[in-house]
């Protein structure tokens, strides 16, 4: 519990002693009590201290009161008990400075001792500091009931809002939001990802520090790094206003940071051992090894899979060859681990109930979630988290609804083959759903060797003859299917005149020996060039 100069003006308002300036300053922390004897006391001034004068050695150095008002500001100090007996009344400049810097100036009678004056002190400043025992044990039985009820991130990050009423968060390491108190409200006025790109945070994280005070908006938050097994795994966040990081702040962090790191420490441990378990199962699913239907939901459930229906989000790394060319089994290991966690925070975060399954450059991510829009927001802020933080991209492709555990092998190839089709037709999305591309799938699942056969006797010759005549032949066809055959668009687009777009439409029907008039002959080509793509 802190001491402050108010506290112990209630105190010596009684013995007639009465603050002359710096009011401001009554919230200041006493933390020790001296006098002073010496002319210039500057070096031996130290922070939270409660500074008794008779102002002799002040009397004939000029603005010497000034100057003492002006060094306990810059040591920290709390306040300046005061006795006028040899200075007289205090210059008003003194009193402003005062004033401005929050120094408060306490005039004593002449006739009170300071050794009574001190005596009265330290008894408050020993009352004050008896209850700290009582209340770290209160604070750490609180954060204990917290981890013995098995609670998650958001149930630490509430307790300390209810202890200390001050906004609350707890990132991951990589700046991924777990939790935040007030879940509501405006208590948390900003963008997270506003607040890790300010230059101190960056600075903080990079550096060796613990703890340091970062101002955002005007406020000071008090960030506090957790560390397992030496390596920082997250961090803590208190908004502490404008004046900071204060004793019972820290005192109450301390409880908090013992009990996150340990659930870290847990989440991790159930991460490991519960991850070889999925693996297997998903493997065991693909392989068709589990025969019975009642056998494979009894280990689902036991592995707390969501339970049907679920979506299946299909995540592939893009060039994941390039990725790790030069790079150690190690690195690539922890590319993958990093993966894994952004996916399993995000989905944390939003109290989704679902596994997250790695297979070499592919993760399978099993959730509940049925608002479409919903999902397909979650999804590009995990694409553009990894992008951001790995500088890695990632195609993903979701099937929205899967109606037993049996169907994940079938809704897994499915999930893939929507990749395909996505990096093949769609080369500037990064995301695509299943029941957005049903006639791809269809046509990709029925490729044969006569679709083969009839897209080579047609674009594959436009593809050869623009190859031998350096002309745009195979371009020209296409755009012109794409505008369903208008020619006036297609010339338009193409930058072309009416005429030179007619004669490459001849030199193309002479070549396939086709009429593009003819609407046989028009969807023809418009399938031709459509399975090229999926080719």
């Amino acid at each position: 519990m802190e001491l402050t100069v108010k506290q112990v003006m209630e105190e010596l308002h009684k013995l007639d002693c009465k603050v002359i300036s710096g009011a401001g300053g009554l919230q200041n922390e006493i933390l020790v009590v001296d006098g002073m004897e010496v002319p210039d006391i500057a070096p031996w001034l130290m922070e939270g201290e409660l500074l008794t004068t008779t102002g002799y050695s002040l009397r004939d150095r000029k603005d010497g009161l000034l100057h003492l008002v002006q060094d306990m500001h810059k040591a920290g100090g709390a306040a300046i008990i005061l006795k006028t007996r040899f200075l007289g009344e205090v210059p008003k400049n003194v009193m402003e400075e005062s004033n401005r810097l929050k120094i408060p100036i306490i005039e004593t009678p002449n006739r009170l001792k300071y050794a009574e004056l001190k005596k009265i002190v330290y008894r408050l400043m020993m009352e004050a500091s008896t209850p700290n025992y009582d209340s770290s044990e209160k604070i750490q039985n609180e954060f204990m009931k917290v981890m013995l009820s098995e609670g998650d991130f958001q149930e630490s990050c509430d307790k300390i809002y209810d202890i200390l009423h001050l906004p609350t968060l707890i990132l991951d390491g990589s700046g991924i939001l777990l939790a935040k108190s007030p879940q509501k409200g405006s208590a948390i006025p900003f963008e997270v990802n506003d607040f890790l790109s300010n230059p101190e945070y960056i600075e903080f994280k990079s550096s060796n520090a613990v703890f340091q005070n970062i101002k955002y908006n005007n406020e000071l938050w008090s960030v506090f790094k957790i560390y397992v097994h030496h390596m920082v795994v997250g961090c803590v966040a208190v908004c502490c206003g404008a004046m900071g990081l204060t004793k019972n702040v820290r005192a109450v962090m301390h409880h908090a940071i013992d009990t996150i790191t340990l659930q870290y420490i847990k989440m991790q441990a159930v991460k490991k051992s519960s991850s070889v378990f999925d693996d297997n199962l998903f493997v065991d699913i693909i392989m068709e090894n589990i025969k019975s239907p009642q056998a494979l939901n009894y280990r689902a459930q036991s592995l707390n899979w969501p339970a049907p229906p679920f979506c299946m989000v299909l995540f592939n790394i893009d060039n994941f060859q390039e990725h790790i060319k030069n790079k150690t089994e190690v690195e690539i290991q922890h590319i993958k681990n990093c993966i894994l966690q952004f996916i399993s925070n995000f989905t944390l975060y939003h109290h989704l109930k679902n596994v997250v399954i790695s297979k070499g450059d592919l993760f399978v991510l099993l959730l509940k979630k049925n608002d479409r829009t919903e999902l397909e927001h979650l999804i590009e802020s995990i694409i553009d988290f990894i992008k951001d933080n790995l500088e890695i991209d990632v195609t993903v492709g979701c099937v929205l609804q899967i109606e037993d555990y049996i169907s994940i092998k079938s809704k897994y190839k499915e999930a893939q083959n929507v990749i395909t089709i996505c990096r093949k037709k769609f080369k500037n999305k990064k995301l695509m759903f299943s029941d957005d591309v049903l006639l791809e799938q269809g046509l990709l699942h029925s490729m044969n060797e006569y679709f083969i056969q009839y897209t080579q006797r047609t674009i594959g010759v436009l593809e050869q003859y623009d190859k031998e005549h350096h002309s745009d032949l195979l371009k020209v066809l296409t755009v012109l299917i794409k505008n369903k055959g208008v020619r006036k668009k297609t010339a338009e687009e193409l930058f072309i005149h009416r005429n030179t777009l007619t004669e490459k439409l001849a030199k193309i029907e002479a070549i396939l020996h086709v009429d593009l008039e003819k609407s046989d002959d028009f969807y023809n080509l418009f399938l031709a060039i459509f399975v090229k793509e999926l080719l």
